[in-house]
Order: structure tokens, then sequence, then C-alpha cells
């Protein structure tokens, strides 16, 4: 909020410096390029006070007609237009109230300081712009392809914009680079795609949730463990082993008796 402040105060002063100095530009056919306002232009002499970028005046020259290739004068309304038509809108996001309010403020100033001005139509529909917007966002919406909806339904469509970003820029870099400057910038890259993927689903499912489109997961039985059965009783050595005493036995008798009748 405070930087978007700041960014239309410094637009709005350049405007005013601007317009107190005048923007003539003038050329000359030795192919100098002046910049700043005509003071007076008679008897076949302009005389021109030129500045630097910074509006800083540099000298007041005195210019035979003669020598001039082409001479442009902006009007201060022109000026005032000029500054105000970097104004645009994003059509994938909404703005914070500021941002509108601010614009809207300088817009009428144009339609007060210049009431038979040829762009009224264009400044008048900017101001509607700004304040349709302005409702859309008090109301809590979400701007997303010049459409509005809820936050929920916005994250994942951004959010999806914004994995198919990275992807061309990671790709684009990939492609033409191969420093070792590229490859950690790349790894970047790599790490915020990884980032995005992570949380397209999760939006996604917050935007589903929000539409009460989900059904609860279904609540299992607890499970309760079993008791382990009993140990078996225990059996006496010889209830085991009774079969192999008795086969012993019968086995002892028949040797016994086949070495009695030898």
């Amino acid at each position: 909020m405070k930087k978007i402040t700041v960014i239309m105060a410094m637009l709005f002063a350049v405007g005013m410096l601007t317009a107190a100095f005048g923007e003539a530009t003038l050329t000359l056919k030795s192919g100098e390029v002046l910049k700043g306002d005509i003071v007076s232009d008679t008897n076949g002499v302009v005389q021109f006070r030129a500045y630097f970028s910074n509006h800083t005046i540099s000298s007041l020259r005195d210019v035979p007609r003669a020598d001039i290739q082409d001479l442009q004068n902006e009007t201060p309304e022109q000026i005032d237009f000029r500054a105000l038509a970097v104004f645009r809108l994003d059509p994938d996001q909404e703005q914070p109230p500021a941002f509108y309010t601010q614009w809207i403020a300088a817009f009428e100033r144009f339609l007060k300081d210049y009431p038979q001005s040829d762009k009224i139509a264009v400044i008048q529909q900017h101001i509607e712009e700004c304040q349709t917007e302005l409702n859309h966002v008090i109301a809590g919406e979400a701007k997303f392809a010049n459409r509005w909806m809820t936050p929920e339904e916005q994250k994942p469509l951004a959010l999806t914009k914004r994995l198919a970003q990275l992807e061309d820029q990671w790709y684009a870099l990939a492609k033409h680079s191969a420093s070792p400057e590229s490859i950690v910038e790349l790894g970047g890259i790599d790490a915020q795609i990884q980032d995005v993927k992570f949380q397209i689903p999760l939006a996604q499912h917050a935007y589903e949730a929000s539409l009460g489109n989900l059904t609860p997961a279904p609540v299992q039985a607890p499970v309760v463990a079993k008791a382990p059965p009993p140990p078996p009783p225990e059996i006496p050595w010889y209830q085991l082993y009774w079969k192999w005493l008795v086969g012993g036995a019968i086995g002892a008798v028949i040797i016994v008796t086949l070495l009695l009748r030898k």
C-alpha cells in the first residue's frame, strides 16, 4: 500500500515538474536534440531554455529558424494527459483500494483543469473502470482473466499461470545459457516450480471445500485388537511319544523271539 502511494506521488510530481518547464523538443539540422521550453519565437529566432533529463536548466539559447530541422511543443493539457497514459489495469490481479482512489483523484483533477478537452470520454471511462473494480475489491472479490470471483477460486488459477511462467523462464534459460551462474539460477527457478506445484492442489482443494463439493472422508470404525488365543494345555511326554514306545517294544519282542529260535 505504501509503495503504491509513493509511486503515485512520484508520478504526479514528475508530471507537475514537466508542466512547469513545458515539453518542447527542438531538433537542429546538425543533429543535436534539445529538450526544454520555448521562451520566445520572434524575428526568425527561437529563444529556447534547454535542460537536462532531470529538468535542471542548462542554458538559454537563441537558435535561428534557419538552423532548426524540427520543433515540437506540447501544451500543458497534452503533458498532463501523457502522464496519465501510463494507467493500466491488470486483467489477472486486483489492486489495493488506494490504487483506485488515487487514480480516480488524478483523473478528476484532469477533468477539472481541462473541461473542454477532447480526452474527456477516455478519462471518464478510466474513472468508471476504477470505480467498478474498487467496488469489487471492497466486496472481497478477486480478479482473474477479467472476471471477478472469490479469492478461493482465483488462487489456483493464478498459481497455474505462475507455474507456466516459471516453466517458460526455466526452458528459455536452459536453452540459451550453460554458465555456472545460469545453473544456479535454474536451481532457484526449479525450487519455485516445485513450490508452486505443491501449492496448486492445496489451493484447488480449498476452492472445492468452499463450494461444499468435497465429501467428507468415510469414518472408519475403530479397530479393536483381538485377545490372543490361550496357550494349549501341557501334555505329558509319555502321551506325546507312546506310539514310538509301543512300536519300539513290539520290535524288541520280535527281535528277541527270532534270536531264541536260533
